[in-house]
């Protein structure tokens, strides 16, 4: 019998290679393969992707896709990442059946504090809500009959208010006049005599107009509280001699221009219905009229304090009666709503 001498080292050989046979088909399977996406389902190209618990890695090409060799040893997981994009695991056995799709990082939005001040918005009115005072010199011209009074000042306090809600105006004024500066160079005037004026108007209305002018046409009403504190002792030869209570109603325009810091003040008012109420005079005084107009300028040294120059002229004529006054005042007002620039 021939025995081929070559027969151990061939089954050697095919004992040694057995188990790499045996292990390729296993090898084919350590293969992953997947697709990468952003938040609107379009490719990712250069993604990294790491098997999880191993130095296993690859990148996405431009469509997207990715082929990774995975370690035995390592997890059955891949984390994926890339710049501008929030990392994301995902297991191995899903990645044939759906792709990975990465979300962005959400943008920093830092938030500052202005360092100068914003100026004031549109809806803050021209017409609004405020407050002040004024101190006035009243220089009134009296006459009656035959008889005439000039060269009258007094002193006087002015105080007056607004509030405004939409379009809705209500405004307070009042005044009072005390301790002439001098008395009238008049043969009747007695120098005892410290009259006292008091003048209180209320109005409401609407305000019409645009960031540059408005005007509020308004209804008003006054009351003018008049004692004279002569002692008895007449010291014009008029009404104003006497004890006496003026009341009306009529219309009121106030307006405004903004020329920036610099503002146009003005307002008008017309009382055709009047009524006076006199204690111990000789004889009863008929109904009259009353019209006021007062102009002014006012500059805002601040954005809601503004100091004005105004001038008013106000007649009150009632029969024979005739009272004409030119104020001067030099105020300032507080506009709580006005915080910033215009």
């Amino acid at each position: 019998m021939h025995v081929n001498r070559h027969l151990p080292t061939t089954l050697i050989l095919a004992a040694l290679a057995s188990p790499i046979l045996i292990q390729a088909p296993a090898e084919a399977q350590t293969r992953a393969s997947g697709r990468v996406v952003n938040e609107k389902g379009q490719p990712l190209s250069k993604v990294f992707v790491q098997q999880q618990g191993s130095l296993a890695t690859a990148f996405t090409d431009d469509q997207g896709r990715f082929t990774l060799t995975l370690d035995p040893n390592g997890q059955r997981s891949v984390e994926v990442s890339a710049v501008g994009y929030q990392s994301k695991v995902a297991p191995v056995d899903g990645l044939a059946a759906r792709p990975i799709k990465l979300d962005p990082i959400p943008t920093y939005q830092p938030t500052y504090a202005p360092v100068l001040p914003a100026r004031v918005s549109a809806d803050i009115p021209l017409l609004d809500t405020q407050v002040g005072v004024s101190y006035q010199l009243h220089n009134p011209r009296l006459s009656q009959g035959n008889q005439a009074v000039e060269g009258w000042v007094d002193n006087a306090l002015q105080g007056h208010g607004q509030l405004r809600r939409g379009s809705a105006l209500i405004g307070l004024e009042g005044s009072r006049y005390k301790a002439p500066m001098t008395l009238p160079d008049n043969p009747t005037t007695s120098s005892v005599a410290t009259p006292e004026v008091t003048d209180v108007k209320v109005r409401g209305g609407m305000a019409f107009g645009n960031d540059f002018f408005e005007v509020g046409p308004s209804l008003s009403v006054f009351q003018t509280n008049v004692t004279p504190n002569n002692n008895g002792v007449p010291y014009t030869g008029t009404v104003m001699d006497y004890t006496h209570t003026r009341r009306g109603i009529g219309v009121a325009i106030p307006g405004i221009i903004s020329l920036g810091r610099v503002e146009l003040l003005g307002e008008g008012a017309y009382y055709p219905w009047t009524s006076t109420t006199l204690e111990g005079a000789p004889a009863p005084v008929t109904s009259g009229q009353r019209v006021d107009l007062k102009l002014g300028v006012g500059y805002r040294f601040t954005p809601n304090v503004r100091a004005e120059v105004t001038y008013a002229n106000q007649l009150w004529r009632r029969g024979d009666f005739r009272e004409t006054s030119d104020i001067w005042g030099l105020g300032v007002t507080y506009r709580p709503e006005r915080t910033e620039e215009r």
